[in-house]
This record gives structure tokens, C-alpha cells and sequence, in this order.
């Protein structure tokens, strides 16, 4: 049964890290599309405020 329980957690443990990952991926896909792109997405990032700059 142990050998049971190490399997199922093994499964769980990748089926997580996948679904973390895609999560992840989705909301930097969201927060550079809401920024603009990606210099508007790393200047914001970094604090250079690109977005006030170019008003």
C-alpha cells in the first residue's frame, strides 16, 4: 500500500507543478497584454514607469 500512496502523491506532486506552470504562463500572457506589450510589461516591472512617460 505504501508503494500505492507513493505513486498517487508522485502523480499529484507533477499534475500541480503542470498546472502552477500553466497558471503562471496565463497570467503573465494577461498582465502583458494589459500592459501593453513586452517593454511596457518589464519597464512597469522594473519600477521605470514607462507608462507615465509616455503621456
Amino acid at each position: 500500500m505504501d508503494l500505492f500512496y507513493y505513486y498517487v502523491g508522485e502523480c499529484v506532486t507533477w499534475i500541480g507543478f503542470v498546472f502552477l506552470a500553466m497558471l503562471a504562463g496565463f497570467k503573465l500572457s494577461e498582465y502583458v497584454h494589459d500592459q501593453g506589450g513586452w517593454t511596457p510589461a518589464i519597464k512597469d516591472f522594473l519600477g521605470l514607469n514607462y507608462k507615465e512617460d509616455k503621456k
